[in-house]
C-alpha cells in the first residue's frame, strides 16, 4: 500500500538498515542501532560490574532518601534510618500496576532467601486506595513490609518515574542500584550480592556512553490522522512548520513509557525555546485501552496533559499506523510489548532521525542531549 496525500493513514510496514529487536523485562521491545547500545547478554557478562544483571549501577555516591511511613498492614511505622546496617530492597509498587504483580514473586523469593542475612526488603505503595493495596499483598502471597507514600513525597525524593522502581541500598544508606521495571530472581539476586560483598562500585560514565541517532535521510513522514486527548481530530500535517518529535506510547504503561516522556520534556528544556516551538506527538501503542479517557490520564498522571498531543483510535487504525512507522505492539506472556523509539521529523514533516529510547533511567540525559543537538541542526526552515 502506499501513502494517502490527504493526510489519511497508510498501510505499509518498514524496517530500518542495522535495526533489531531486543525483548525487555519491563515488556517493552527496544530498536537498537547498528553499535548505538547494545545491552549485554547473561552469555557474555561483564565482570564484576552487575550491569548484566538489568539493574543499573548508580553513577554518583547518592544517599538514599530518608523515610518514616506508616505501615500498610498493622499500627505504626518503619523509617529507612532504623535499618541502617543492613543492606536494604526497596521496592515502589501499586495495586494497579502490571509489572509490580509480575515482579511480587521474584521479591517474595529473594525476601525468603535473604530473611536471616542482613538483607531487608520494604515495599512502598504508591498512589492506591488501602484497600486495594491490602487486597493486593495479601493475593500476591507478600510477606516483607509495604509503607504507604500517600502523597508521592517519597516517590519524588527517589526520583522514580514510573512503577515498579526497585532500588538497592548499600549498609551505608548510599544507593548502588536501580531497576525501572519488573526485575527476576537472578537479577536481583546478583546485585543484592554484590552490594553485601561490597564489591559493587558504581560504574563512572557508563550512564554517558555514545548515544547516536539512525540518519532517516528526510523521506516524508507517513500521515494519519486521530483524536487527541481532548477528543480534538488532529493529523499530522496539523504540525507542519516547526520540529517533531514522534513516539509511540502505551496508555497503561508505568515504566519504560514514563521514561519516554520524561526524555521528552528534558529534551525541549535543553533548547530553551517557548513551548511550542518544537511539537511533541505521541501515538497510543495499546490496542485494547484506546479511548481518549485512557490517553487523557496517562497524560494527567505523567504531567504531560498541556505539553504534548497524545492521539488514539481505533485498534484498525493504529495498528496500520505501527505498520507504517516499522513499530510492533503485541500481546505476549501476559503483557504488552511495543517498541520505544523516537522519530525526528523536520518542520516539513520529513524523518531526520531516529532514536532508540533505553529502558536506563540514568541514559535519559544522554539520549535528551543527542536529541537537542540534532534538533539544533535542523535547517531553520525545513518547510518546501
Amino acid at each position: 500500500m502506499t501513502e494517502r496525500r490527504d493526510g489519511g493513514i497508510i498501510g505499509f510496514g518498514r524496517r530500518h538498515p542495522g535495526v533489531m529487536l531486543v525483548a525487555l523485562p519491563c515488556l517493552v521491545l527496544l530498536l537498537v542501532v547498528g553499535l548505538v547500545w547494545s545491552p549485554r547478554t547473561p552469555s557474555s557478562p561483564a565482570p564484576g560490574d552487575g550491569s548484566e544483571t538489568g539493574l543499573v549501577p548508580v553513577a554518583d555516591d547518592r544517599p538514599a532518601p530518608d523515610f518514616d511511613l506508616p505501615l500498610l498492614s498493622g499500627a505504626g511505622s518503619l523509617s529507612l534510618r532504623s535499618l541502617r546496617g543492613h543492606v536494604v530492597v526497596v521496592n515502589f509498587w501499586a495495586s494497579w500496576c502490571r509489572a509490580c504483580a509480575q515482579e511480587v514473586p521474584a521479591m517474595e523469593s529473594l525476601f525468603r532467601h535473604y530473611q536471616h542475612a542482613g538483607v531487608d526488603f520494604v515495599g512502598i505503595d504508591h498512589g492506591d486506595r488501602r484497600a486495594s493495596a491490602l487486597a493486593f499483598a495479601e493475593n500476591h502471597g507478600m510477606g516483607y513490609p509495604s509503607v504507604v507514600d500517600h502523597d508521592g513525597e517519597v516517590l519524588g525524593a527517589y526520583g522514580a518515574v514510573g512503577l515498579p522502581t526497585t532500588y538497592v541500598i548499600n549498609r551505608a544508606g548510599r544507593i548502588r542500584y536501580e531497576a525501572i521495571g519488573s526485575v527476576d530472581v537472578a537479577a536481583l539476586r546478583r546485585s543484592v550480592d554484590l552490594v553485601r560483598a561490597g564489591r559493587a562500585a558504581p560504574a563512572a560514565g557508563r550512564a554517558g556512553a555514545a548515544v547516536r541517532l539512525t540518519d532517516l535521510g528526510g523521506r516524508a513522514a507517513p500521515g494519519f490522522t486521530l483524536i487527541d486527548q481532548f477528543g480534538r481530530r488532529t493529523t499530522l500535517s496539523d504540525l507542519r512548520g516547526r520540529p517533531v518529535l514522534l513516539t509511540f506510547v502505551d496508555s497503561r504503561c508505568t515504566d519504560v513509557c514514563s521514561l519516554t516522556a520524561e526524555l521528552l520534556q528534558r529534551t525541549v528544556g535543553l533548547l530553551g525555546k517557548p513551548p511550542g516551538q518544537v511539537r511533541l506527538l505521541a501515538v497510543n501503542a495499546n490496542p485494547r485501552h484506546f479511548t481518549v479517557a485512557d490517553v487523557h490520564s496517562w497524560s494527567v498522571q505523567h504531567g504531560m496533559l498541556h505539553r504534548w498531543r497524545y492521539v488514539t483510535g481505533q485498534p484498525a487504525q493504529l495498528r496500520d499506523i505501527w505498520a507504517s512507522y516499522g513499530v510492533g505492539s503485541r500481546f505476549e506472556h501476559g503483557g504488552l510489548e511495543h517498541q520505544a523509539v523516537v522519530y525526528l521529523l523536520d518542520a516539513g514533516l520529513r524523518e531526520q532521525a531516529l532514536l532508540a529510547v533505553s529502558s536506563l533511567r540514568t541514559s535519559v540525559a544522554a539520549e535528551a542531549a543527542a536529541l537537542a543537538g540534532a534538533i539544533r541542526r535542523l535547517p531553520a526552515h525545513g518547510t518546501r
